[in-house]
């Protein structure tokens, strides 16, 4: 996990106009452009393949392994999740008031005054990319997700102090085999703090506050897409813990504004 330093461009949309966290997101280009980044090449001479020694061109086969060329879909995929970023980040300006009332209190809470730019509305949505094992998704994924950096780290904009404000752009983890709420909890409060380059958070001791722990970190560290692999691990059975599962994935979305990414096999449609 890398810290990058925020550099600011100016946003396309006037809703996303003066809102750091999205004017600290690459800017948008052309789609042939974005695939010059995404393709690699492995270097290549004829007489490489002429050699008189098969072990030396059999050696040179293990390049296949670093070919990238995109394909259609990528362009689906990028477009997607660059679109489901800039869309929950518009409704968390760290420099509005709106935003620092969501950050103060509990998700549940709303306090009696309004914030002059109005109570926090959540704008997160739900993406899903099923493929068979083997065909190329998570591929396909790591190279879009490394598009964008990994934690953005904030000083100050247009002469506005940010304190040291780190963003979490995206981070990544395994949906638990056993539909446990606390098992996802916790996996996602250690990769926050292995992408914060922080101790390790202690996880609170019963689920409820365990979750509003995760919340809170969730909110702070201004979190703009949670991918979730693996998720055919998702089993229903009679102990209702996926249900749980469903419940507090659904609050991350319909109450924090968090983008969520499913990826899994086609198992996971009939999910």
């Amino acid at each position: 996990m890398t810290i990058t330093q925020a550099i600011y461009h100016d946003a396309i949309l006037p809703e996303h106009k003066g809102n750091p966290l999205i004017e600290a997101l690459p800017p948008k280009i052309a789609w042939q452009v974005v695939m010059t980044v995404f393709c690699n090449y492995p270097d290549y001479a004829e007489e490489v393949s002429e050699h008189p020694n098969p072990l030396v061109r059999e050696e040179y086969l293990n390049r296949i392994e670093e070919l990238r060329q995109p394909l259609t879909d990528y362009e689906s995929c990028f477009r997607a999740i660059e679109r489901a970023i800039k869309k929950g980040y518009s409704a968390k300006n760290p420099l509005s008031p709106t935003t620092a009332q969501y950050l103060h209190y509990l998700v549940d809470e709303r306090p009696e005054i309004e914030p002059r730019t109005g109570f926090f509305q959540p704008k997160g949505e739900g993406l899903t990319l099923i493929g068979e094992s083997g065909v190329g998704k998570s591929s396909m994924l790591e190279q879009v997700l490394n598009y964008f950096p990994n934690v953005i780290e904030h000083d100050s904009y247009k002469d506005c102090s940010l304190t040291a404000l780190k963003q979490v752009v995206w981070i990544k983890v395994d949906c638990p085999s056993n539909s446990s709420v606390r098992d996802l909890c916790e996996e996602i409060l250690s990769v926050l703090d292995l992408s914060l380059d922080r101790e390790k958070t202690k996880p609170a001791g019963t689920i409820g506050a365990l979750v509003r722990q995760l919340e809170q970190c969730i909110k702070s560290s201004f979190l703009g897409m949670l991918i979730i692999d693996e998720m055919q691990n998702l089993q229903f059975k009679r102990t209702g813990g996926e249900n749980n599962l469903l419940r507090f994935l659904h609050r991350l979305v319909n109450k924090l504004g968090v983008p969520l990414f499913f990826i899994g096999n086609p198992h996971l449609i009939k999910l």
